[in-house]
């Protein structure tokens, strides 16, 4: 029930039938995401402090190609690629200056900018909460609106929450040991789809409602995630060649689907362990 081929084979029937809806909210959610890091970075400053290291590498770079001479610069860059110190002294020695990158707090724009940045960015966890729903209601043969991207925005305290405290539980975890905050990140990764699912039920109830699905599911979930690592390779690949990372229009909501599937084949478990008690 819980297998990962089988859960993924569901999951691409799905996406099979339902791709071009699919594709257009998975390029609708890349579209906010995008909006949401473009603002983050021009409030923080962040988008002003890598054109200033752009500038100040584009300045560097025709220095040596004056000073050394186009072959020689391109064999020092290859040698340096690989590690050697002589071509990097050789390097800095013919720039003439200390190389040094600007300081990102120049680019600051305020405590209040810094502030608002740091909320727009927390407005990605109730996307992505829309998006899991989306996927979820698609895997279970229910017709959606595409309104239902911003489903998670009804619920964005409570997503932003679960989110927090899980990286907290994690990360403490992980500090004691290394397993425990692996086991951590898989016992409240249904939290979301819990609160989705229900979104009158508290934070805590969530996370203890996650905690009881995920038992004796974990590993389960670990080789489902695993098993897309491969894609995700590929996709890096293809972006090196095209520029575009485009395998992700197919890839992401074939993961959110596999990961709805997985949810509902839980709740069935649960159900049928209910039932065989009763």
């Amino acid at each position: 029930m819980l297998y990962s081929g089988d859960v993924k084979l569901e999951a691409r029937s799905v996406l099979k039938a339902r791709f071009t809806k699919l594709l257009l909210m998975s390029l609708a959610f890349y579209a906010i995401s995008l909006l949401i890091s473009v603002l983050y970075m021009r409030l923080t400053g962040l988008s002003d402090w890598i054109n200033e290291i752009m500038r100040r590498m584009e300045s560097w770079t025709n220095a040596l190609v004056s000073q050394l001479g186009l072959e020689r610069f391109t064999e020092l860059m290859l040698q340096i690629q690989y590690g050697s110190e002589d071509a990097f002294d050789e390097a800095m020695g013919a720039l003439g200056t200390p190389v040094q990158l600007p300081n990102l707090m120049q680019f600051n724009r305020g405590v209040f900018a810094t502030v608002l940045a740091h909320l727009i960015l927390l407005m990605n966890v109730p996307l992505e909460a829309g998006y899991s729903y989306h996927t979820l209601q698609e895997s279970r043969g229910v017709q959606t609106k595409f309104d239902s991207l911003l489903f998670g925005f009804k619920v964005v305290w409570k997503s932003i929450a679960i989110t927090l405290l899980t990286a907290l539980l994690v990360t403490l975890g992980t500090i004691l040991l290394v397993v425990p905050g692996i086991i951590m990140t898989f016992r409240y990764t249904m939290a979301i789809y819990v609160l989705l699912d229900d979104p009158s039920k508290g934070i805590v109830e969530c996370m203890r409602e996650s905690g009881r699905l995920m038992r004796g599911a974990k590993w389960r979930f670990f080789i489902l995630e695993l098993s897309f690592i491969g894609w995700s390779i590929l996709g890096n690949i293809i972006e090196s060649f095209v520029g575009l990372d485009i395998l992700s229009l197919w890839l992401t909501p074939y993961i959110y689907l596999s990961r709805g599937v997985f949810y509902n084949r839980l709740l069935q478990r649960q159900r049928d362990q209910m039932e065989f008690t009763v």
